[in-house]
C-alpha cells in the first residue's frame, strides 16, 4: 500500500466522513501535516467546513497548492504553507479541514505511521 491511502486510512477513525472526504479537527489536522512531512506527501489543497444547524457546510475559503505539483521542493513548500495557515486555528471559525495530497516518491516498507 502506498503512503497516500495509508495516511487516509490512519485518520478515518478520528475524522468525520463526508462523501469521499475525511474531515479533521484542528489537532488531528496538525498531526496529519506532520505525517505528510514524514511520508514526503505534497499537500495540494485544503478545504474547510463548519457545523451549521446540524449540517456540515463547506466554506468558500480553501487553500490551493496544486501549482507546487512536480516541483523539487513541493513537499517542503506545501507543508510550510499548510502549517502557517492552520498553526493556531482553522480559518473562518471552521470546525474541520480536509486535505488533498500527492505522493512524490514511493514509500519503503520501513516507513510506518506512528
Amino acid at each position: 500500500m502506498t503512503a497516500e491511502p495509508r495516511i487516509f486510512e490512519k485518520y478515518q477513525s478520528v475524522g468525520v466522513r463526508r462523501g469521499m472526504e475525511c474531515l479533521l479537527r484542528h489537532p488531528d489536522a496538525l498531526r496529519f501535516i506532520d505525517d505528510c512531512e514524514r511520508l514526503r506527501l505534497t499537500i495540494l489543497g485544503m478545504d474547510f467546513y463548519k457545523q451549521e444547524e446540524g449540517d456540515i457546510i463547506e466554506l468558500l475559503s480553501s487553500a490551493d497548492y496544486s501549482s507546487l505539483s512536480g516541483k523539487e521542493d513541493a513537499v517542503e513548500q506545501s507543508i510550510s504553507a499548510a502549517r502557517r495557515l492552520i498553526q493556531d486555528r482553522l480559518p473562518e471559525d471552521a470546525s474541520w479541514v480536509s486535505f488533498v495530497v500527492e505522493e512524490t516518491r514511493p514509500v519503503g516498507d520501513k516507513e510506518v505511521l506512528p
